[in-house]
């Protein structure tokens, strides 16, 4: 069986992949992003027409439709294209988990999956070995239930198998609880216990009127002792009516109001002389404003005179300091005009004598012509400095018409600065008497406040005491304390005669719903007023009457219980047996030879039910042998010559020596060459996937029957190392040149790197897909 085209025209955003021709070896490469594993997704799509096969692969329809294209199969001669003739699991004649476990690797997954209720390598094994496990797990089901018994060969207490363990442990303790009855009927004297039965009775009957004569004198007594208490009750009723209803609340407001007014008076003669003092600093704190803003005016008429000034000594100041840089040789000026002018003499005195006559008229032109720019020179230095004195003059004059008089320019700055912190200071004290004339002012508002608030405070407290003394009629509050004291005297007698009233014939919600109530409930024992003459109730001697009539009361009940309970428990044994029985009609349960036919019935119940489920466990232990040699079998699917050991141990040079399958536990084991074994799950990551690889190879071949195949290899190597990469490689180039067929699929640069020389001498042919945009 071998993969002669596959042809993908469009699948997502596959499009015109160009027809694909694999031979022994094929690698198909790209980069990622270029369609390695949606051409994987296409060919699974096209071999695999049923949507429960596609569903053992993930994510397969992970694009909606269905690739547009096809695969052509070569098998025994014949080609058959895929989809258009179904699928490639019903031509070969195996399953599509054969594909996913076996022939495929997808995005290098090499675990084998495990399916619903068994492993994979148990399904196989019955396929490949023919051994017969599900007929005889079905046959230990059906003996199991059969038995009715559980998984561990226990009875069943399920629903569906009647509950029997329940019933037949109930039969045991239902046969225990006859043997104890018939043992306590042969042990009970029924004459002796009816005569005692008889005696009790009228003993019952003497306590029981003794009994009944105290609680009449009870009722004779509550009905004497309530009219004495629901008189004197009315008497303090009629005492409280005569006196004004003093409460709390007006107690509390007359005295308050009585504080109030005197506290308050107080109060008010404090405040009026502090309003006193608060006039007095109001009036000093406009007076300081009156002041301060007399003397800041003053300075703010004079600010603008003193701006100019300034800006004039600031203009002063410049040209003053410009003269200071000048150059140092006008200061040497005139000495040098007079020695030009000297030298210029001479020069003249030469030329009218005539000695070197050019020679000294040259130097007079030249002589001449300084002395001339050194006079300009002079006359301008001397005319700035005649202005800057008439400037300063200007300034002095100007200031002493503001008040300031200065001999030098030194002081008038100084005058000037002082003028600007003179204005500030003006300005801040006219701050702070504005601010003080406020204080004063809300001062003095609040304490008018303050006044007028105690004063209402006053008038309040003697409204309302002028009302208090109307509504009481009395004239002082010792007058109040007095009716007061007296009213409470009343009320606390009140209390203490409904607390009474309460105890002896219990309490209403409401007070007057209380009296009226108790009222009541006296006229109703008004008939016993005068009854049962010359007893009077004990309470002590109630309570041991009580307790005797009760302990007769109990005897009485245990004896009748003793008599009656036999023939109870009977017919309670008699229902409980037709229950456990399941029997459509109850069994008689009144005497004791219906109890003799329950036994009768329960005993064979118990050993039936106990001696099927005997057999079926024998019968299912000889099946769990029989099953134990078919798993046995599973075994041979491994070992230390099966080609997964022989894949395995070439793969990892020897670490490990064989591939072995544990059949209880369903998964794989490898053994080194010591004899230590480890778990699969315990392999690095590059092992284990070693390990599924030789463990698929192995199977391949046993699963085509010694036949050839097609591998899908989707980056099956993906965790292993530069070590263990080559060797594996080579074993799918022994696999190609012993007849199989790998398309191995790529993104790795090591995988295309690891086949270059077999793809130079053509052992492995390259198809290199370009990058497309997902």
């Amino acid at each position: 069986m071998r993969i002669q085209e596959i042809r993908v025209n469009r699948y997502g955003p596959l499009a015109d992949i160009p027809s694909i021709n694999p031979g022994d070896f094929t690698l198909i490469f790209g980069e990622n992003e270029s369609g390695k594993t949606l051409l994987l997704d296409a060919i699974l799509r096209f071999l695999l027409s049923k949507k429960r096969e596609r569903e053992l692969f993930s994510r397969l329809d992970r694009v909606e439709h269905d690739p547009d294209g096809f695969v052509e199969i070569l098998h025994e001669g014949q080609v058959f294209r895929f989809p258009d003739q179904g699928s490639l699991p019903d031509l070969l004649g195996i399953h599509a988990a054969d594909l996913r476990n076996v022939l495929v690797v997808r995005a290098g997954d090499l675990q084998v999956h495990k399916g619903e209720d068994k492993s994979y390598y148990a399904e196989i094994t019955d396929r490949l070995t023919g051994i017969h496990r599900e007929p005889i797990k079905k046959i230990k089901e059906k003996l199991q239930s059969i038995g009715k018994l559980t998984s561990s060969g226990k009875l069943s207490d399920a629903q569906g198998y009647d509950k029997i363990a329940s019933r037949v442990e109930d039969a045991k303790r239902t046969l225990l609880r006859i043997d104890d009855l018939n043992i306590q009927m042969a042990e009970t004297d029924m004459v002796a216990l009816e005569a005692e039965l008889l005696d009790a009775v009228e003993k019952r009957a003497e306590v029981n009127e003794a009994l009944e004569l105290l609680q009449v004198a009870q009722k004779r007594e509550q009905y004497e002792s309530g009219m004495k208490l629901l008189e004197e009750l009315e008497q303090c009723a009629k005492g409280v009516e005569k006196l004004p209803a003093i409460e709390q609340a007006h107690y509390d407001a007359w005295r308050d109001a009585e504080n109030t007014i005197k506290k308050t008076g107080e109060a008010l003669q404090d405040a009026e002389g502090v309003l006193a003092e608060s006039k007095e600093e109001l009036k000093a704190a406009q007076v300081e404003l009156e002041t301060a803003g007399d003397h800041q005016g003053e300075l703010q008429r004079r600010k603008f005179a003193m701006d100019d000034l300034e800006k004039r000594a600031d203009q002063y100041r410049e040209n003053v300091e410009a003269a200071a840089s000048r150059s140092p040789v006008l200061d040497l000026m005139p000495r040098f005009a007079v020695a030009l002018a000297l030298l210029l003499g001479v020069t003249f005195i030469a030329i009218l004598v005539g000695v070197l006559g050019n020679f000294f008229t040259v130097a007079a032109l030249i002589l001449g012509g300084i002395l001339a720019i050194a006079g300009v020179t002079l006359v301008v230095d001397r005319a700035l400095e005649g202005r800057r004195r008439k400037v300063w003059e200007s300034l002095r004059l100007d200031a002493a018409r503001v008040g300031i008089k200065v001999e030098n320019f030194k002081e008038l700055l100084a005058s000037i600065g002082g003028f600007a912190g003179e204005l500030d200071r003006a300005q801040e004290r006219l701050t702070r008497a504005e601010t003080q004339t406020g204080i004063a002012s809300n001062q003095l508002e609040s304490q008018k406040e303050l006044i007028k608030k105690y004063r209402d405070e006053i008038d309040k407290a003697k409204e309302s005491l002028s009302e208090l003394k109307e509504d009481s009629g009395l004239a002082s509050f010792e007058d109040l304390e007095a009716a007061r004291a007296k009213l409470q005297r009343l009320k606390d007698r009140q209390i203490d005669l409904l607390a009474k009233l309460g105890a002896q014939f219990g309490e209403a919600e409401e007070q007057e719903e209380s009296i009226e109530v108790w009222r009541a409930q006296i006229q109703e024992i008004a008939e016993f007023e005068g009854a049962a003459p010359g007893v009077e109730y004990d309470k002590a001697r109630e309570a041991k009457s009580d307790e005797e009539f009760t302990e007769l009361q109990n005897m009485i009940a245990e004896l009748e219980e003793q008599l009656d309970g036999i023939r109870k428990e009977i017919g309670e044994i008699a229902s409980e047996a037709s229950r456990i029985l399941a029997t459509d009609v109850q069994l008689p349960g009144d005497t004791i030879e219906d109890l003799v036919m329950v036994v009768s019935q329960l005993h064979p119940f118990v050993d039936g039910v106990e001696e099927q489920a005997e057999l079926a466990r024998m019968a299912i232990e000889i099946f769990n042998e029989i099953q134990k040699e078919e798993e046995q079998k599973v075994k041979g699917l491994f070992g230390k010559d099966d080609l997964a050991s022989q894949y395995f141990r070439s793969t990892t040079a020897g670490a490990y020596d064989r591939v072995e399958y544990d059949p209880e536990l369903g998964e794989l084991n490898v053994v080194r060459p010591n004899g230590e074994a480890l778990r699969a799950y315990a392999l690095s990551s590059g092992t284990y996937d070693q390990l599924y690889l030789a463990t698929r190879l192995s199977l391949a071949q046993r699963l085509l029957q010694g036949e050839t195949g097609f591998l899908l290899l989707d980056d099956a190597f993906l965790t292993s190392d530069s070590k263990r990469l080559p060797r594996q490689l080579e074993i799918l180039l022994e696999l190609a040149e012993a007849g199989w067929q790998v398309v191995y699929f790529s993104v790795k640069d090591e995988i295309h790197k690891g086949l270059r020389k077999s793809i130079k001498d053509g052992r492995v042919g390259l198809v290199e897909l370009p990058s497309i945009h997902l």
